[in-house]
């Protein structure tokens, strides 16, 4: 996306923003999100104590609907990278 230079980018949940707050926002939370729950598989954690682990994110807590969707996300990461 970088390679495109947009000087604005219009999210599917929340407001446009800059390249700059898109990566700031939603990239570094899918960075997060993957790198954790890769972790989590390494060590053989349960997919409910991740999940349970991983509910509090307090750099994301700012997004729009992190409190209803964020242990949804860790469960699906999860059950995607573990079933690759």
């Amino acid at each position: 996306m970088e390679a495109l230079e947009p000087k604005v980018v219009v999210p599917g949940h929340g407001n446009p923003a800059d390249l700059a707050k898109t990566k700031r926002d939603t990239g570094d939370y899918l960075d997060w999100l993957v790198r954790e729950v890769e972790g989590a598989l390494g060590n053989w954690e349960p997919i409910d104590e991740t999940v349970a682990r991983l509910a509090d994110a307090p750099d994301f807590e700012h997004l729009e609907h992190f409190e209803g969707w964020n242990q949804r996300n860790v469960n699906q990461t999860y059950l995607q990278l573990e079933g690759e």
